[in-house]
C-alpha cells in the first residue's frame, strides 16, 4: 500500500508527462517556455492561497491570458479531487457546495500537490521567467 504522499508524487508526475503538456521527454521541460509560465504559475500559487483561499487562487489561475497558468489550474484542481477520492474535475464548483471540513481538506491536498508539481519541474532545471 502506497503512502499519502506517494500517491501525490505519482500522480503529479504522470500529469507532467501527459503528451498535451510538455511532452513525455522530461530532458526536453528546461528549455519549453509554456513549462517556465507553468511552474511561475505554480510558485505563486501557495501564497495565494494563503492570502485569499484556495478557491480564489484557482478562479485567478484560471482568469490568467497565458495557457500555462491555466494548465496549473487544471492540474491542480483535477490532482486534489483525485486524491480526495471525489469524481470529477470541476474543483471550484465542489468548493463552493462544500462543507469547512472538505474545504480544509481540499486547501492542504492542493498545496501539496502544487509542490510536487513544482518539485518536479525544477527538478528536471526548469526556470521561472518573467512573463510577457
Amino acid at each position: 500500500m502506497r503512502t499519502r504522499e506517494q500517491q501525490r508524487q505519482i500522480r503529479a508526475w504522470a500529469t507532467l508527462n501527459r503528451q498535451d503538456r510538455f511532452g513525455s521527454d522530461p530532458s526536453r521541460w528546461k528549455g519549453d517556455a509554456n513549462a517556465s509560465v507553468y511552474l511561475r504559475a505554480l510558485k505563486q500559487t501557495p501564497a495565494r492561497i494563503h492570502a485569499s483561499g484556495l478557491g480564489q487562487a484557482i478562479a485567478f489561475l484560471k482568469s490568467r491570458g497565458k495557457q500555462p497558468a491555466k494548465w496549473a489550474a487544471e492540474d491542480i484542481g483535477q490532482l486534489t479531487l483525485q486524491l480526495l477520492g471525489h469524481p470529477g474535475d470541476d474543483l471550484l464548483g465542489r468548493l463552493q457546495e462544500a462543507d469547512v471540513t472538505l474545504q480544509f481538506l481540499a486547501t492542504d491536498e492542493a498545496l501539496a500537490v502544487t509542490g510536487w508539481l513544482a518539485s518536479y519541474l525544477e527538478g528536471e532545471g526548469v526556470e521561472t521567467r518573467q512573463e510577457d
